[in-house]
């Protein structure tokens, strides 16, 4: 996902969500993630699949008896609570130009020793072949 697009599917979900009934912790973990992902720091993307996972989290911890039963507006709150704090701090390490953001560039060299990337078909004669194709 490009961040253009995940900055999209985030607007589309702004727009399709009212936020009147959420809860505190619902509105600052939504204020967070609008900062993360305006910014490029994560993508639409992450911040579905980080929900998903702390979701999943939390069921596996309630079953194990790691945290007590509470109801599920319980739940949420301590999920988004999680949630706002991870993006809190990966902005802030933005800001701060300290951590690695999840957006990297792709850096990696490619080395060709067998000279694979010329093909063996490439003659002077359709090098230097220039005629247009109409």
């Amino acid at each position: 996902m490009t961040i253009e697009e995940s900055k999209a599917m985030w607007n589309i979900e702004k727009s399709n969500i009212d936020q009147v009934n959420f809860t505190k912790g619902m509105k600052a973990l939504y204020k967070a993630v609008d900062k993360v992902i305006e910014n490029g720091i994560i993508t639409y993307e992450d911040f579905t699949n980080d929900t998903i996972d702390e979701l999943t989290t939390l069921m596996v911890q309630e079953g194990k008896g790691e945290i007590d039963t509470v109801d599920r507006v319980e739940q949420i709150d301590l999920m988004c609570k999680r949630l706002t704090k991870r993006y809190e701090e990966k902005y802030n390490a933005r800001e701060l130009g300290t951590g690695i953001t999840e957006l990297s560039t792709d850096s990696a060299e490619v080395s060709d020793p067998e000279k694979l990337h010329e093909s063996e078909c490439i003659t002077e004669e359709s090098v230097s072949d220039n005629t247009e194709v109409k």
